[in-house]
This record gives C-alpha cells, sequence and structure tokens, in this order.
C-alpha cells in the first residue's frame, strides 16, 4: 500500500474535524442555492455543542444530549421565530446529534452562512436501498430443521446448551418496514413510518428487505425450518425506506433518535440493545458524515451496539459504505456456506481520522440467506444486507446472557471468538473472521462472572468449545 495515494484524500477527511468559525457548507447545498427563485428547500444545521460544562448535573447520557441541544439550540430557534412569515415552513430539532432539520427559502438559508453557532450545514442528501444480489440457481444450501447460516455460526446450540434466545431483548431495525407473517407475529413492540406517513405500528413493508432482515435476527420456526437467530427478541422498528428504496438524510436521522427512545421519555430505558442496519453507501460530503457519525456516537453513549452491512460493492478494495465505515459502527462483511468470502461483499480499508481503518469487522452468511418474505412464504436473498441480521442476532443473545456488556465489550468478544478466515488475523475481507454465535455468548458468560457482571437468571453457563456444529 502507497501512503502517497491517499495523501490528498486524508487531508480533506481530516478537515471534518477542524474547527471553523463559520459554518462548514456541503457544496451539493452551494450549488442549490445558485437557484435565483425564492423556494423552499429543506437543510440539516448541525450545531456546536455549547456550555458542556452546565450538563455535569444532568443524570442519564439521553438528558445530557437534550439539555445540550436545547442550550446550544436556543437562540436560533428565538430567531427563527422572529423571522418573517413565509420565510419558514418547518423546523424540526433533534437530540441525537444536536442537529436541526429546517425547511426554509433560499434567502433565508444563505442568512445562515454567517452564524458562528452552526456548525455545518448540509443538503437534505437522497439516499437509496442498496440492492440485494439477485439468488441464481436452485440448489438448496440448508440443513434439514434450520437454514445454513444458523447452523453454520452455530446458533442452535446456544439455545440448547445454553439456553439463551434472546428473550426480552429489544431489536431496533431501520429499514424497510416489516410485514405480517407468522414467524414475527407478537414480536414487533413498536414501529414507526419516517417516509411515507402510514400509521404507527402497523405491518407496512411492500419492499420485502426489512422483513427478510427481521426473519433472519428473531424469526421462528413455523415453517419447520428455524430462520432465526435469536426466536424470542421483541422487535422496534423504523421504517426509514420507501417501498421502493428510497430515502433522504433527514427521515433517517429522525429514525434513529426515535429508535434510541420510542416513548420519548429520557427517564425510561425503552431503547433497544442492538439495533441492525442493512444499509450504507457512499458518503464523500464532511457534513453527511458528521450527522450519521455523531448519531452513532450517541447510540454508543447510550449502550447501543450499532450492526451495519458493509455494503455489496466488492470486491475492489476501499468500498465499505457508511455509516458502516465509521469506527462507532460493526460493519459486516457476506461469506457463503462454504466460508467463502462473497464476490459482492465490499472491502475494506476505510480511510478516516487521517488513517487506514480495517474494515469490516466480522463477516456472516449472506449468500443464498432463507428468511421471511413480505407477500408470506420464504425467499432466499444475498447480500451483507442478510449478513448483518445475523451478527445482529448473535448480538441478542450476548445481551440476554449478559445485559450489562457495554458496545465496546460486545465487538471486542465477537472479534477473539470468530473464525478466522482468509489472512492470518483481521483483514480488509473478512475482518477478524466468520461469525461465531456459540462462542462468543460462552465468552460473554464468562466475561460477565468474571467482571460481577449480572448474568441471565436463565442462562445455563458457558460449555466447552469442542469445535462441533
Amino acid at each position: 500500500m502507497k501512503q502517497v495515494q491517499f495523501t490528498a484524500l486524508l487531508l480533506v477527511l481530516g478537515m471534518c474535524s477542524q474547527y471553523w468559525a463559520k459554518p462548514i457548507v456541503d457544496p451539493a447545498l452551494r450549488m442549490q442555492l445558485l437557484n435565483k427563485d425564492d423556494a423552499s428547500i429543506r437543510v440539516i444545521a448541525k450545531f456546536r455543542d455549547r456550555d458542556r460544562g452546565k450538563m455535569a448535573s444532568q443524570t442519564g447520557i439521553q438528558s445530557q444530549k437534550i439539555a445540550t441541544s436545547l442550550v446550544s439550540q436556543r437562540q436560533f430557534i428565538r430567531e427563527m421565530g422572529l423571522m418573517k412569515k413565509g420565510k419558514i415552513q418547518r423546523i424540526t430539532s433533534l437530540w441525537i446529534n444536536n442537529s436541526i432539520i429546517l425547511e426554509a427559502n433560499v434567502s433565508l438559508i444563505r442568512e445562515l452562512f454567517d452564524r458562528d453557532d452552526i456548525e455545518l450545514l448540509s443538503h437534505d442528501k437522497e439516499f437509496r436501498l442498496e440492492e440485494t444480489v439477485p439468488y441464481l440457481g436452485e440448489d438448496d444450501p440448508d440443513p434439514q430443521g434450520t437454514t445454513y447460516g444458523l447452523s453454520l455460526i452455530r446458533a442452535p446450540r446456544v439455545w440448547s446448551e445454553l439456553g439463551i434466545t434472546g428473550k426480552e431483548v429489544k431489536v431496533g431495525v431501520l429499514d424497510t418496514g416489516y410485514a405480517k407473517h407468522r414467524d414475527l407475529k407478537g414480536k414487533v413492540i413498536a414501529a414507526r413510518d419516517f417516509i411515507s406517513g402510514k400509521k404507527d405500528n402497523r405491518p407496512n413493508d411492500g419492499q420485502g428487505h426489512g422483513t427478510h432482515v427481521l426473519g433472519t435476527i428473531g424469526g421462528g420456526d413455523k415453517s419447520g425450518k428455524a430462520i432465526g437467530v435469536a426466536p424470542n427478541v421483541r422487535f422496534i422498528v423504523a421504517k426509514i425506506f420507501s417501498d421502493k428504496g428510497a430515502s433522504n438524510i433527514s427521515s433517517i436521522l429522525r429514525a434513529m433518535q426515535w429508535v434510541a427512545d420510542p416513548d420519548s421519555n429520557p427517564n425510561t430505558s425503552d431503547h433497544p440493545g442492538v439495533i441492525s442496519n442493512s444499509w450504507g453507501g457512499k458518503m464523500k460530503s464532511c457534513t453527511h458524515q458528521k450527522l450519521m457519525r455523531d448519531a452513532l456516537s450517541t447510540w454508543r453513549e447510550m449502550g447501543i451496539v450499532p450492526v451495519f452491512a458493509a455494503g455489496n460493492s466488492g470486491p475492489t478494495p476501499y468500498t465499505v459504505g457508511f455509516p458502516g465505515g465509521f469506527p462507532e459502527a460493526i460493519a459486516v462483511g457476506a461469506i457463503d456456506s462454504s466460508d467463502k468470502i462473497a464476490k459482492f461483499s465490499s472491502r475494506g480499508p476505510v480511510p478516516i481520522d487521517g488513517k487506514m481503518l480495517i474494515k469490516p469487522e466480522i463477516t456472516g452468511p449472506g449468500v443464498k440467506i432463507l428468511s421471511a418474505a413480505h407477500k408470506g412464504g420464504y425467499v432466499r436473498m444475498s447480500g451483507t444486507s442478510m449478513a448483518a441480521p445475523h451478527v445482529s442476532g448473535v448480538v441478542a443473545l450476548m445481551l440476554q446472557a449478559a445485559p450489562r456488556l457495554t458496545p465496546a465489550m460486545v465487538s471486542k468478544i465477537l472479534q477473539e471468538t470468530s473464525r478466522d478466515l482468509g489472512e492470518p488475523g483481521k483483514d480488509t475481507q473478512f475482518g477478524a473472521g466468520r461469525l461465531d454465535a456459540f462462542r462468543a455468548v460462552s465468552r460473554a458468560i464468562e466475561f460477565a462472572q468474571a467482571q460481577n457482571i449480572s448474568v441471565a437468571s436463565n442462562a445455563k453457563g458457558s460449555r466447552r468449545d469442542d469445535g462441533r456444529n
């Protein structure tokens, strides 16, 4: 690897973390503002954190974030309220990353370029759901009674030998929603549509991607074949993609905030332990990276584990997408039933923060995965979108076994217990290796016991790993 090839790129990425007296303005937004018409557009303003010292008396990460955003945004919101009627259509404040989603006329947006309380200004970029890889062939790689993915990662041994099935663990899913399905019956405890405006807490997935993801994480065995890694989890579902696979940054950010606090009460602990994200894409702009990355940081501070698909842009290096490419995320690549890396699976490294980050962290089954279909029945799909929910399901199993594990502990255990594939050690194709549910959950139990961290009351304790499936 020749460092000189990346010097310019690293310098540009390094600028994202610098402090500027005036806002960093997304180049795409500047292009939008060239329009002479005073039309209404939607932008996202990220504010500088103000008066951090005053937050010390607050209890809880979320309360701190809310207080910080109130202090940081107060003057702006007051001034906007005094603006001429008709200039502003909507203001939505977010505490997840201290930002405001603003729908206003072009003339007003231009006035924001000189404010010193705004850190950056971004246009509301469109975001597309990455297509899954078409399933080709008639072969059935699944053993009797379970999908090959569950068997390969040894999830059934976790259920039978460790007594862990994901019971009482809440899993967040940001995707195309979920559909009514016999293997998901009674498992969705909260759902909201952020892209097409349909009613809350109702099946709502005309695309199928989200339903397939939920099935792999926590689907049942109503067909006689088990499809879900953690069949007793409960889901919190945010629909961030339309049935045609379209979304935007503002909808995703609103969903990222809601899933971290579904009842909008910071005094209740109703957030999921892990959030599964089978989506991502290129984010060349500093502004978009900052908006997403700060939201991920908040998730982690709240104790939420962020799992993301690495992307389907392989086998070329430097193709891992974002947010999976951020250090705060666990990026997941895809392998097939023979532990071979999928050709489509995106590869690292990821240039960020002035260095090259080895990504993905881990790989999971992602080729010809059988799971729930949104019109009923079952369907096979391929993609890192199918690999990520295997990891999310294992994290749910770990959190049932040892509820007080932190995101950093979870990531460390997942990687240390993976089955090393490819080049010895962590590499940019397989990460640390292929996911192993039995070893990961066993290690979680051992770690919790050694650190005097509470272990699930019904956990049977770890078992010696003899390498059997």
